[in-house]
């Protein structure tokens, strides 16, 4: 195939091809700004998830695959490399008198009762310490049954206040 030598011999090639060369441009033009606001939003949560201070989860339900942040990781004195993505990561670290009333809401979510779950109780650190926490989660996908799939969710180190409760009840109770 050659190429016409002159504007009226081929015209309807050529502007076919100057129409293809324009689509193509203003769709790189538009995947360029996509990418960018994608980078931006990225690099806000980021910050905001930085900044709180909050360690994050992202569980996979179907697989038991957890995503643990490097902040949730070292808020239980643990490197990046401690911790894997295993579920029984979390769960075995609950205190004792903890564990039921947490899975119990827990199981609201799966089961669909609940879109959300709230709750706050200890985990167990590195050293062996308890760590308070309050961790939100809310369920991302379903599957058409209603089952849960994918949640997410925030662990927000709420130890200090609750050592003020007990020593706010225990002055209480003193008087």
């Amino acid at each position: 195939m050659s190429f016409p030598t002159s504007l009226s011999a081929g015209w309807p090639l050529w502007v076919g091809l100057l129409l293809f060369v324009a689509v193509a441009w203003v769709l790189a033009q538009q995947m360029r700004r996509r990418a960018a606001s994608l980078r931006d939003s990225e690099e806000r949560w980021k910050f905001a998830l930085d900044g709180s201070g909050d360690g994050v989860w992202d569980a996979d339900l179907a697989t038991g695959r957890t995503l643990y942040s490097p902040r949730w990781k070292t808020m239980l004195g643990h490197t990046e490399a401690e911790i894997g993505t295993a579920y029984e990561e979390w769960s075995s670290r609950i205190h004792p008198d903890d564990l039921a009333r947490v899975m119990a809401l827990e199981q609201q979510c799966h089961d669909g009762q609940s879109d959300h779950f709230i709750a706050e109780y200890r985990l167990r650190t590195k050293l062996g310490r308890w760590l308070w926490v309050l961790d939100r989660g809310k369920v991302v996908r379903r599957s058409a049954s209603g089952r849960a799939l994918r949640m997410i969710g925030t662990h927000t180190d709420i130890s200090a206040r609750k050592t003020a409760e007990a020593r706010q009840g225990a002055y209480a109770a003193a008087m």
